[in-house]
């Protein structure tokens, strides 16, 4: 007999095992997330886990998982399905779930069908980067013009973040993907930076701690007038440099939009000598017959 519950900070902890390192944070807070377990016999066998903006009323599935033993029973659709309906209910209208291929992609794409999401595209590059092979690379060096200034995002006022939202769909026109306000529990300060120009905040860099070991280069964006001239990349190698001096953190990982297309080449010409892995992502949609809900999957390819 399984037994499905939505967890709670009580409850998750016990599911810690069967998610990878990197969102066992997430889980044992249950902080802007949700998790839905199954057990057997009073023993946890899958799990759920989504994170969820209740501002922007979106949210990312970063791990479904069901242990060997019981697959082939339904479990890992019916976590699905919960999952789903546990986010329309919250009133989310954008889902994402990112999973790699291996050997039980056919089944997860068996799932996907059969709970109506639409064919992938291809929708971005993610990039596995380790310290001892980044430090020496020359781009760590490229300047930022004296016109633009890098700043700690810790030190971002109250009226910048309010600017920021503003003129999300305006001047700054930055996709939700690259919002600086996601996770803003695992924003790791020491590496996180914005930048200013002529007093405003026209870019920023958001890095998150997920391990012990590792941060993820979440949000790297520069205003849309001010990118052509490179600005990116100097931002880029500014965290990059603070990494590297700490020896406890040895990877990064990073996602690189595909229709970026100047830092999709840098990634091939001037990245790749550093990288360890590199993926491929991929996109789809659902729509919902609940309250117009979209839901996406983001698919990560090997």
């Amino acid at each position: 007999m399984y037994e499905f519950r939505l967890l709670d900070p009580m409850t998750a902890p016990d599911y810690e095992r069967l998610t990878s390192p990197m969102f066992r944070s997430q889980l044992s807070a249950i902080h802007g997330s949700f998790a839905i377990g199954v057990q057997h016999q009073s023993q946890p066998c899958g799990l759920i886990l989504a994170e969820y903006s209740h501002r922007d009323r979106r949210s990312r599935i970063c791990s479904l998982y069901v242990e060997p033993a019981h697959r082939r029973r339904g479990l890992g659709k019916a976590l699905l399905d919960r999952m789903e309906q546990t986010l329309i209910d919250a009133g989310c209208v954008e889902v994402e779930l990112h999973y790699t291929v291996n050997l039980m992609t056919p089944v997860l794409d068996r799932i996907l069908e059969q709970l109506n999401w639409s064919p992938g595209a291809p929708f971005g590059l993610m990039c596995v980067i380790q310290r001892h092979l980044v430090q020496n690379a020359p781009w760590l060096n490229y300047p930022l013009p004296t016109s633009l200034t890098p700043f700690p995002w810790s030190e971002l006022t109250l009226q910048d973040r309010e600017t920021i939202q503003q003129q999300r769909s305006s001047l700054l026109n930055y996709p939700p993907e690259l919002c600086p306000f996601r996770e803003e529990h695992l924003i790791e300060p020491r590496f996180s930076f914005g930048l200013r120009h002529q007093g405003q905040v026209v870019g920023w860099n958001i890095v998150h701690r997920i391990a012990v070991d590792t941060v993820r280069y979440s949000a790297l964006y520069v205003r849309p007038d001010l990118q052509p001239a490179g600005r990116a990349i100097p931002l880029l190698a500014t965290a990059v440099r603070q990494q590297i001096q700490d020896r406890q953190i040895t990877k990064g990982i990073f996602i690189v939009l595909l229709d970026n297309a100047a830092m999709v080449k840098f990634v091939k010409h001037r990245l790749s000598p550093y990288l360890t892995e590199i993926q491929q992502t991929w996109k789809a949609s659902k729509d919902s017959v609940s309250e117009g809900c979209c839901l996406k999957c983001v698919r990560t390819i090997l």
